[in-house]
């Protein structure tokens, strides 16, 4: 197993170990997924599930040509969620995901969260609580997606949504 720690939203990741943080491990029953946002969606819909006052997170990994998701683990903070990542050998962190619990703001990505994924090239996910969907972020292309009954839909740009979730609160 290899280790990975995936500081999320508000610190700089960083690949070592932290005994002090949470572990969000594979699955002891994995399913596979075929594609990164099948087992993104899967992981951000279970993780809502625990998550109406804080943030829980996880990692989604390429092992062996299938998706899987790793457990998610939370810090019991509604801002942030900081935690490590062990995956089976030769397996690839692809994204990252975390909830946002229900408070103002909740329906956008950090500057953290996309700094993060920039960071690491990976794609960021966010289960929204309040609105019961998935956000995403592509980093390669600084754009934001919303999941819909299985279809990605273009969102915004994150310097644009800023501006209207100023206005509307966006949670």
């Amino acid at each position: 197993m290899k280790s990975l720690s995936g500081l999320i939203c508000g610190l700089v990741a960083s690949v070592a170990m932290a005994s002090s943080l949470p572990t969000s491990k594979p699955l002891d029953n994995p399913v596979a997924y075929s594609s990164m946002d099948e087992a993104a969606v899967a992981a951000s819909t279970q993780a809502m599930q625990l998550s109406i006052t804080n943030e829980y997170g996880g990692a989604v990994y390429l092992w062996d040509n299938q998706y899987y998701y790793t457990t998610a683990v939370t810090e019991n903070r509604d801002d942030a969620v900081n935690y490590q990542v062990t995956l089976p050998k030769a397996a690839k962190i692809v994204a990252m995901y975390h909830t946002h619990p229900m408070k103002p703001y909740a329906n956008m990505f950090s500057d953290a969260d996309m700094m993060i994924g920039k960071h690491l090239k990976v794609t960021m996910y966010v289960g929204v609580v309040s609105r019961h969907h998935v956000i995403k972020y592509d980093y390669k292309v600084s754009t934001i997606y919303v999941e819909k009954n299985g279809l990605w839909t273009f969102m915004g740009y994150p310097h644009t949504m800023k501006l209207a979730c100023a206005r509307s609160n966006c949670n």
